[in-house]
């Protein structure tokens, strides 16, 4: 049995913002072109990056289309929470909003986060996270680790990050979970 996505923690708790589907399929079919110009018009080390990104926006689209509202969607914005206190570095923000919002770059959503219930066994899967083309914000992404094991204590179950090490070649498994080598002393 699965957990109706809409009955989990948080609508917003200023660090977690959740879509339901036709919304963050509007996201990422925006976030996809935004890439793909972006792609176009750089070279080398950048195409490929905003190339692979409009990559994971396409499949986590189709994801999206398949499983509707029987997963979470959730947009990560640490800087928003006053709570936030990790070290970051404001890189850039290609996003444009009308003449005298009061819209701030920190309100914008750093990644995309795909999690899928599961009632039956208490947890709730990470199937994908994805980058925001959009802004570039240099941070400790194990914040994001952190929130998600705070959001799953509030909901009351376990979170499970094993299906990571299938996405993304296993970036964000690896970035969760890696261990630090300390050199030792050649004799």
């Amino acid at each position: 049995m699965i957990i109706p996505a809409f009955s989990l923690t948080p609508k917003n708790d200023y660090i977690f913002t959740r879509y339901k589907s036709p919304g963050i399929i509007g996201i990422f079919d925006v976030l996809y072109k935004f890439s793909c110009q972006k792609s176009n018009v750089s070279r080398g080390i950048e195409e490929r990056r905003f190339s692979d990104l409009s990559r994971d926006l396409w499949k986590a689209r189709e994801y999206v289309e398949k499983r509707k509202d029987e997963s979470m969607y959730l947009g990560w914005t640490p800087l928003q929470s006053s709570d936030f206190d990790g070290d970051f570095k404001f890189i850039r923000n290609d996003n444009k909003f009308p003449p005298g919002s009061e819209i701030s770059y920190k309100q914008i959503p750093l990644y995309f986060v795909i999690v899928e219930p599961k009632l039956s066994e208490n947890r709730l899967f990470v199937e994908k996270i994805i980058h925001n083309p959009s802004i570039d914000v240099r941070l400790d992404v194990n914040n994001l680790k952190i929130n998600l094991e705070e959001l799953a204590n509030k909901s009351d179950a376990l979170i499970d990050f094993s299906k990571l090490k299938y996405h993304d070649s296993g970036r964000w498994y690896f970035e969760f979970f890696n261990t630090v080598v300390t050199p030792t002393k050649s004799t």
